[in-house]
């Protein structure tokens, strides 16, 4: 035979070679998956004011988007985020999910359609669920998110439970 005497050489070297470096390669990708699970000192992964993308792998934004959200509005310390959507239930109005504290509190309140001061570019939803009650105002401000620099065309402000939480948001419809 004349065959090329590198040729079981390269052979051995790729089989004893190859194993290692995918397993090398599998680590690094759970690495990866796993610290894009939890912010810089930030909530832990199941915090869904934390999240950067949707059950679906779509980034929140486009996932509350296709799921029917009109507007999402988010802020920082303590993270929190509101989305408002048509209520389906009441067949008017708006339902609103408020969702703070990184996650560990959640109200869903109906409120009627918003008291819109067009001049001011302002819209105030003043929802109720039994005993709970929230303020939610939303002008037509730039607003940059405090911790990411992320612009948005609106800022947000929600009173709930007596405490003021201050953010930025943005119609998705």
């Amino acid at each position: 035979m004349s065959g090329n005497p590198r040729g079981p050489l390269l052979m051995l070297a790729s089989a004893c070679l190859l194993p290692p470096l995918l397993l090398l390669f599998l680590i690094s990708c759970q690495s990866r998956q796993d610290s894009g699970n939890r912010s810089e000192g930030g909530p832990p992964s199941n915090d869904p004011a934390a999240e950067d993308s949707g059950p679906d792998g779509t980034s929140v934004w486009e996932h509350a988007k296709l799921s029917g959200v009109d507007f999402r509005g988010t802020g920082n310390e303590p993270g929190w985020f509101i989305e408002i959507r048509s209520d389906l239930e009441a067949r008017e109005g708006k339902r609103i999910r408020f969702v703070s504290d990184y996650g560990q509190r959640e109200a869903i309140l109906h409120a009627p359609d918003p008291e819109l001061e067009p001049r001011l570019r302002r819209a105030v939803y003043r929802g109720e669920n039994g005993d709970l009650h929230i303020v939610v105002e939303i002008e037509g401000n730039a607003c940059r998110d405090s911790m990411s620099g992320e612009e948005f065309e609106s800022t947000v402000t929600v009173e709930f439970l007596g405490r003021t939480y201050s953010g930025c948001g943005r119609a998705l419809h």
